[in-house]
């Protein structure tokens, strides 16, 4: 029996046998292929091994420092004795304008592996410690980008190399 690959771009099965030697994991695959829109010109990117390198992947929302994945330096505090970054498209919005080396209220940080909305002052000596990487979560035209994709599916990380094909101003987060 041949394993099923999930591919993180269209959350659909594809059959295919996982050795990468396999004719069909080097042929092109018409279920893998996504549609980009390029600068200048659309542009068709098919990557063969996609499907096992999406599902071989463990992805961290926030790191420090920077890697291979499209991401966005994020603003880091702490809230008791563990980490916590914003995950706000805006930046500024993520401190209090009086007091900025706490939190903002209704600002929204990730602690301990959760999406937390926080008052102000929950997070404190924000600037205290070195800023973080966020996850960039963009749709498949490249029209929205964001830090807090809150569970929707139509919104994926991608990597840096695939995040060049869109243009900067739709990809802009401050």
């Amino acid at each position: 029996m041949k394993p099923t690959h999930v591919d993180s771009g269209s959350r659909a099965p594809i059959a295919g046998d996982a050795s990468p030697t396999a004719p069909a994991a080097r042929a092109p695959n018409a279920a893998r292929r996504r549609l980009m829109l390029g600068v200048a010109v659309p542009s068709v990117l098919t990557l063969a091994s996609g499907a096992r390198i999406a599902s071989a992947t463990t992805l961290v929302r926030v790191v420090n420092p920077d890697d291979k994945w499209y991401r966005a330096q994020v603003k880091a505090g702490k809230q008791g004795n563990a980490m916590a970054y914003c995950i706000m498209d805006k930046q500024s919005g993520c401190t209090d304008p009086f007091k900025p080396a706490t939190s903002a209220d209704q600002s929204v940080w990730y602690v301990q592996g959760q999406r937390k909305v926080v008052s102000s002052g929950d997070i404190k000596q924000i600037g205290s410690y070195p800023n973080g990487y966020g996850l960039v979560y963009i749709d498949k035209k490249g029209s929205v980008a964001t830090l807090d994709p809150q569970a929707n599916l139509d919104l994926n990380p991608v990597l840096d190399s695939i995040a060049t094909y869109f243009s900067a101003k739709s990809l802009n987060l401050g």
